[in-house]
């Protein structure tokens, strides 16, 4: 596969009720170097919320009319948030790489990707919720282990444990400035 690569091309919106958030929907693309086909192989969910000019209760409150873990997210931050003086936060709410296109190192590509994007826009502060798509996995600490690992490649560490299957990873991008 050493004639392909991954990219990825993100198309976002501004929410214009709340005018702090952004929704960005990121495609995930495997291109052929010599002739230039491409193939579509996965995708990711990532919101960005500029959290410098609002209260956290706006923010929890915009949120949770959104979706459910991003508020979830939002809510577990604010007291890190409190003492790092983040003001833009990257929620990535999912990354999928099509299953037969798994296990050849594509969401790895994908991920490396998405956190060059996230420095160019100097992103404070990056959490996601390691939570497994394949049913059989949603529940296992196995499945949910092997997303800690995943993601911790990328420096993303458990800041909050919130259940026994359910976990908050984040990254502090002001701490490698």
């Amino acid at each position: 596969m050493d004639d392909y690569y991954v990219s990825v091309d993100f198309h976002s919106n501004l929410d214009v009720e709340t005018e702090f958030i952004i929704y960005c929907d990121v495609k995930v693309t495997l291109t052929n170097m010599f002739t230039d086909e491409t193939t579509s192989i996965g995708s990711a969910t990532l919101y960005l919320i500029n959290t410098s000019e609002q209260s956290w209760n706006s923010i929890f409150s915009a949120t949770d009319d959104t979706s459910a873990d991003l508020s979830q997210i939002v809510f577990n931050l604010s007291d890190i948030s409190k003492t790092d003086y983040i003001d833009l936060i990257a929620i990535l709410d999912r990354i999928q790489i099509d299953e037969s296109f798994r296990g050849k190192g594509y969401g790895t590509e994908a991920l490396s990707e998405i956190m060059k994007f996230l420095q160019v826009l100097k992103v404070d502060y990056l959490a996601v919720i390691p939570f497994p798509f394949e049913e059989e996995d949603k529940t296992s600490q196995d499945g949910i282990q092997k997303l800690i690992r995943f993601y911790g490649k990328f420096d993303l560490e458990v800041v909050k444990e919130v259940s026994e299957t359910e976990y908050i990873m984040g990254r502090n991008f002001i701490l490698s400035r």
